[in-house]
């Protein structure tokens, strides 16, 4: 910001409003904040894709876009393909739109909600519900938005049922990658997700099996290129 003579202002309650202004548009600047989480994706041990998600912080919303990318390959033949890009509004820690389509093999998907009287209406590929209350999604980069009974699944649209368990420090291994942090099993309907957050309670890492109990495994950017260093 240009610095200011505020003597060279005009005197009296128009250089106290002016001033009053100045103060108040560096305190709502101060407020917004911007943060991108990247991370590697591995099925087993061969890197597939990315997963990315960007935050703007702006309180009490929060503003998140995630973009997914996977190729899995057998003998350079594409044998599976998954694209999936969210967009998401929060008011404090609770989802108040979501809008995402996915490419899940071929199949698109997509989900979409809307605010109504009687709750957060979410249509899908599949069916069109309506949930009371405070919902959330699984917002795996905040900790604290995990700690609920019930997660809304961005990509089916399903409303699941699951429970979080702090386990405390444990190993997160992905062929020659290792690190320890804190680590937490959401369980759901489906299975275990596996994750790991730093000190600051930074989403570092993720592990789940999937068809074939082949391991899929999530590894914060950052945190893979200093241990690598």
């Amino acid at each position: 910001m240009t610095n200011i003579r505020y003597t060279q202002l005009a005197q009296g309650v128009v250089g106290a409003l002016l001033t009053l202004l100045l103060v108040s548009a560096d305190a709502g600047a101060s407020s917004t904040s911007n943060q991108q989480l990247d991370f590697r994706v591995y099925l087993d041990d061969r890197e597939i894709g990315y997963h990315r998600v960007k935050l703007k912080h702006s309180p009490p919303a929060t503003d998140v876009r995630v973009e997914a990318s996977f190729d899995v390959k057998i003998l350079f033949i594409n044998a599976f393909r998954y694209r999936h890009q969210a967009r998401e509004r929060w008011n404090g820690h609770c989802l108040e739109n979501l809008e995402t389509q996915t490419d899940y093999g071929g199949k698109p998907l997509f989900v979409r909600s809307e605010a109504t009287d009687n709750g957060l209406r979410v249509t899908s590929t599949e069916q069109q519900i309506t949930l009371p209350g405070c919902v959330r999604s699984y917002a795996y980069w905040d900790l604290e938005r995990l700690r609920s009974g019930s997660l809304l699944n961005t990509q089916s649209g399903e409303h699941q049922a699951v429970i979080l368990k702090e386990q405390g420090i444990k190993p997160l291994r992905v062929g020659e990658f290792e690190i320890t942090a804190r680590s937490y099993h959401l369980e759901t309907e489906e299975g275990t997700i596996f994750l790991w957050y730093g000190e600051d309670q930074q989403w570092i890492g993720l592990q789940t099996r999937v068809r074939g109990n082949r391991l899929l495994s999530y590894i914060n950017e950052g945190i893979y290129v200093d241990t690598q260093s």
